[in-house]
């Protein structure tokens, strides 16, 4: 007797015959042979169990002798013996089988295919909707798939269905399918896997995968979600305070005040705590818990929040805190969260608001294709956060219809620039997307310009450094960028800078946008669930104009400068905001 074929669990198959023999057997009655071929196939005899079938088939007619030629199949397919399982299915045409009997039909004739190297026909056989396939023969149905995409050399197609087919194994053959989706990632390029990542909802089963296989590789996964919305769609301001704010009588703000995030969440606190004096009556009563930076803290933080009688959870600070809040099963009160989680989305009436080097590069892709840019070059640092804008840019942009001609990327200690100026001079480009911090930027714009250089040149936030030093970035003249409306400008109804700097040493530098971030969760309080049954509002915020999209993700829209004599000026209108605190 040949070796069964794995992936599946012989008690397993055991029950699913016994169901199929109940439930789809045209004819009930007591039959000792066919009973005695449903014991043999149950201890795994499959040879015996496929001859009696036959034979049974041989004295039959009609659905019946169909559906015991089925088992024969069934049975030779079990037992790993391709040609019996070839023999046994000739005498079957789909079109004379009802549903069921088609199905599991059409899942023999896959394998078959798939023996004789023609994945194409696998395919073409497998194309009912999963939720049409009953749920004991789903993994098999999955597994099939995986492996005719992996016949035609789609790794990433071949990876959905892997992914889908671990949520119904268990134990050794979840761990053998689990290692083998790992190695197909491991060994697919980061920039597929990066569209991959943004393009999929936080539900599908493989986007946790694609992500985890990004941060093994060194890369943040993209935050920005597809939600089907059209961008040019009109956009509506907030109605009056008073329709718009939800009154919550109790708020804690959970933010880590000590260790390796204590800084950052020092500047949200006082950044939110300057919006709730600086707002009119009324208030709700905030208290502030220090949350910790551990996964370990978090569960216990929130569960004193809750001890503390809130009816809004602001925080946690950190990415690794955000998503192990997320995922326990349970959330009585909502949350606002100060980052995004991995793999997994806000709970029902909850939301995800960050800082997101995403949103700054879709913005620039954005800003080049209004200007009818279509061939744009890129220039990213081995940092993190500049590789991952470096591929939102790209992905945002072809996406769009753009073209990326050139695509270079720094090494750290890279000061000389001149002969790839010289190639992107050649390029005849329309315009540049610089994802650089201030001191590289003021290293290489002047090559650009040397070299001659044209187009539009877009940077990001990190080219400014949060305070104007002519004399220090009168190397950027024109170059563009993108930041919070905030911290190159005033916004209505927020406290301005001059006034803050006064008395808070933290409003200055880098932890300015960090203080805004503050400030605009503060301010999204009173509209979470507004924004969220209105897809195309909106509200002024310091960090730009926020909505809520689809995947209960805030969303930015950011302001933009020009450096001209070394101090940023802001660029049509950008700045220009309505009193609606």
């Amino acid at each position: 007797m040949k070796r069964p074929l794995p992936f599946l669990v012989r008690s397993g198959l055991v029950i699913v015959a016994l169901l199929l023999v109940a439930c789809a057997a045209p004819d009930s009655r007591d039959d000792s042979a066919i009973e005695l071929a449903e014991q043999a196939y149950a201890a795994g005899d499959f040879a015996s169990a496929a001859g009696m079938f036959s034979a049974a088939a041989s004295r039959s007619a009609g659905e019946r002798r169909d559906y015991l030629h089925l088992r024969a199949a069934e049975s030779h397919r079990q037992g790993g013996d391709m040609e019996g399982l070839r023999r046994a299915t000739r005498p079957l045409r789909a079109s004379q089988l009802n549903d069921a009997w088609q199905l599991r039909l059409e899942l023999l004739l896959a394998e078959l295919a798939l023996a004789d190297g023609q994945p194409d026909t696998a395919l073409d056989l497998l194309t009912v909707p999963v939720e049409r396939v009953p749920e004991p023969l789903r993994p098999r149905f999955h597994e099939l798939r995986a492996r005719a995409f992996e016949g035609r050399g789609e790794s990433l197609a071949m990876a959905q269905e892997r992914a889908a087919q671990l949520h119904y194994l268990q134990g050794a053959e979840h761990d053998q399918v689990a290692d083998r989706l790992a190695a197909v990632l491991a060994a697919t390029e980061v920039e597929t896997l990066y569209r991959a990542s943004a393009g999929m909802s936080v539900d599908e089963p493989l986007k946790a995968w694609i992500d985890a296989a990004l941060v093994e590789r060194g890369i943040s996964p993209p935050r920005l979600l597809a939600d089907g919305r059209n961008p040019l769609a009109p956009r509506q301001p907030p109605p009056t305070d008073a329709d718009g704010r939800a009154l919550y009588q109790k708020v804690v703000l959970m933010l880590p005040l000590s260790g390796p995030l204590g800084a950052a969440g020092q500047a949200v606190r006082d950044g939110f705590f300057a919006a709730y004096f600086a707002a009119p009556e009324p208030r709700p009563q905030v208290e502030l818990l220090d949350s910790g930076s551990s996964v370990q803290d978090i569960g216990a933080a929130y569960l004193r929040a809750l001890e503390m009688d809130a009816e809004l959870v602001v925080g946690p600070l950190g990415r690794e805190t955000v998503t192990a809040l997320f995922r326990e099963p349970l959330l009585p009160v909502p949350v606002l969260a100060l980052n995004h989680a991995d793999g997994v989305a806000p709970p029902a009436g909850s939301a995800q608001f960050g800082l997101l080097p995403d949103e700054e590069a879709v913005a620039a892709a954005e800003r080049l294709l209004q200007r009818g840019v279509l061939r744009a070059g890129v220039v990213s640092l081995p940092d993190d956060w500049s590789r991952r804008s470096a591929l939102a840019f790209r992905m945002h942009f072809e996406s769009l219809g753009g073209e990326v001609v050139r695509d270079i990327r720094l090494s750290a200690n890279d000061y000389d620039f001149s002969q790839r100026a010289e190639r992107l001079r050649e390029d005849d480009l329309g315009g540049l997307f610089l994802a650089l911090h201030g001191q590289s930027a003021r290293l290489l714009v002047p090559q650009l310009k040397s070299a001659g250089v044209g187009g539009t040149w877009l940077a990001m936030s990190r080219v400014y450094g949060g305070a104007p030093v002519a004399a220090m970035d009168r190397d950027l003249d024109g170059l563009e960028f993108s930041d919070a409306p905030w911290v190159i400008g005033q916004v209505s109804g927020l406290p301005s800078r001059e006034e803050l700097a006064a008395s808070l040493r933290g409003v200055q530098g880098q932890a300015l946008r960090l203080f805004a971030f503050g400030m605009d969760a503060y301010r999204l309080l009173g509209y979470i669930d507004w924004l969220n049954r209105h897809p195309y509002s909106f509200i002024n915020g310091a960090t730009g104009e926020l909505s809520i999209d689809a995947s209960r993700q805030v969303r930015r829209k950011l302001a933009w400068a020009r450096f001209q004599d070394g101090i940023p000026v802001a660029l049509e209108g950008a700045l220009q905001f309505e009193e609606r605190y």
